[in-house]
């Protein structure tokens, strides 16, 4: 026999279990599993319907894990109003926006990460997008990106872009925006679908020094005198950028150049791929970016070569970042 029965059979039983909740703190885990237990299934069906009503595949994809979250969030009339609101529309048509995308993507970019939580006002879903920044989304979509996807209806995965294939740039759409790269681990800025290295053997012909790579950080110290500087950036430039960058050869030996060389490496990666900007996420807290000038030095994991004829994968030499708030 099933526990109601037990308690609508037997009055006694059932005075005996309700003074034994009266006796119960506020926060007790009992109430959210009672209320799991009477709420739970009517309120999963409602979800499924305004959620596909809604129309976000990025959401009907995380219906299951909605349905965990929202009953365990609120009491009964504080998830209700919630899901009214989930479903209203403006008189556009338009679903309502959870997220502050104005404050999540400046058009200027930011130079200093932020809360994530902060890009969501609304209690009830400041608590929903909270718990969701430790969900997994699609396969290849961080926890950070689905959160954001799931709750705005004008951010979307891009479907089949990811900049770990050449050409595909952008992990996230944003109305008004573009597309969006997304970081939340260790990647890296490749530019180019492929490298051609024989004019750089080629500048470095008469050269006494070793030729089995030259990084950004040898480039950022004073060179050998007998090191061919102008020759080999030029043939460096021409290489990554199709150009030759005057200002480049001329910071090549000093302090400052393994920062050009990653900023250029950003705006190259950047204009490849074809997205705005990148977006790091990170222990719930996000910076989006759209120059390297705006990357700290302390998100640089590798800075990177110009030069290595050995790499078996170009990417191996491009610059590697990462976030760390």
């Amino acid at each position: 026999m099933r526990a109601f029965e037990i308690l609508t059979e037997d009055p006694i039983v059932k005075q005996r279990v309700i003074r034994g909740l009266a006796k119960k703190p506020d926060d007790a885990p009992i109430f959210q599993q009672v209320y799991k237990v009477l709420v739970g299934e009517p309120l999963s069906g409602r979800i499924k319907k305004y959620i596909e009503a809604r129309g976000d595949v990025d959401a009907a994809a995380a219906i299951a894990e909605l349905d965990r979250l929202i009953p365990t969030l609120g009491n009964a009339q504080e998830v209700k109003a919630f899901i009214a609101e989930f479903q209203k529309k403006d008189a556009k048509g338009r679903p309502v926006e959870f997220v502050n995308n104005k404050l999540a993507f400046p058009a200027g970019g930011m130079t200093k990460a932020a809360q994530l939580s902060s890009l969501v006002v609304n209690p009830f879903a400041k608590k929903l997008f909270d718990s969701l920044l430790t969900y997994k989304g699609k396969v290849d979509a961080g926890p950070g990106e689905a959160a954001l996807a799931i709750m705005s209806p004008n951010i979307t995965y891009a479907q089949g872009a990811s900049t770990e294939e050449f050409g595909k740039g952008g992990d996230i759409i944003v109305n008004g925006v573009g597309k969006v790269e997304v970081k939340a681990k260790e990647g890296r800025l490749v530019s180019v679908i492929s490298l051609e290295q024989s004019g750089m053997t080629k500048s470095l012909g008469g050269w006494t020094g070793s030729r089995k790579s030259i990084s950004a950080t040898e480039l950022s110290k004073p060179l050998p005198p007998d090191f061919p500087k102008a020759k080999f950036m030029k043939a460096a430039c021409l290489a990554w950028f199709g150009e030759v960058r005057p200002e480049l050869v001329a910071a090549a030996g000093t302090p400052g150049f393994r920062r050009m060389w990653l900023n250029a490496m950003y705006q190259g990666y950047k204009d490849y791929a074809g997205f705005t900007g990148i977006l790091f996420l990170s222990q719930g807290s996000y910076q989006y970016t759209i120059s390297g000038e705006q990357i700290p030095d302390s998100y640089v994991v590798n800075w990177g070569a110009l030069y290595k004829p050995t790499a078996g994968q170009l990417r191996e030499i491009c610059p590697s970042i990462a976030p760390k708030f």
